[in-house]
């Protein structure tokens, strides 16, 4: 499963058995002691289609894992308006930026299909990696590089926006 989701899924691809923990690529290869640390900092939770998980400005430390279904990330703008930004489905995460730094989150997530989640709770996460700090290690490095992915996939989609629409007037740095 690639650490980006696919977007057009279907609701039939979400018939599929929810994933267990080791299914991630975020804990692929970790013994069996180093996932049953981590299963006790998870909740599992499911949410209707529809229905909104967390919105922009919400306070939050925890990052979702979706185990089945999947869920729009989308970023709130004037007027009621809003752009969509990703679509997580089974086997990606998101919330892992308030994870990171403990800040508002900074878009809105709804579910678009019945979806059941891991919530990975920050507090618990630090409280167990204090007990075996290798497991903070190997989180936060599959995290950065999870992220930094992102980025480039980003970067790309923007050059390839520019290709197609080159800006009206190209200012001096």
């Amino acid at each position: 499963m690639n650490e980006r989701a696919d977007p057009h899924r279907t609701a039939q691809d979400c018939e599929k058995r929810p994933l267990e923990l080791q299914d991630f690529k975020l804990f692929r290869h970790f013994s069996d002691r180093e996932l049953s640390s981590i299963k006790q900092c998870v909740a599992e939770v499911c949410v209707k289609k529809g229905q909104k998980i967390f919105s922009a400005g919400d306070s939050g430390e925890e990052m979702f894992l979706v185990r089945r279904g999947g869920v729009r990330i989308i970023l709130p703008l004037q007027e009621g308006k809003y752009q969509h930004l990703a679509t997580e489905t089974q086997g990606g995460f998101f919330g892992e930026m308030a994870f990171i730094d403990s800040d508002a989150r900074s878009a809105d997530v709804e579910a678009k299909w019945d979806t059941d989640l891991y919530v990975l709770s920050r507090r618990r996460f630090d409280e167990h990696s204090r007990a075996d700090a290798r497991i903070g290690v190997l989180v936060f490095e599959r995290l950065a590089k999870a992220i930094a992915l992102r980025l480039r996939d980003t970067n790309l989609q923007i050059a390839r926006a520019q290709k197609d629409h080159p800006p009206m007037s190209v200012g001096s740095r």
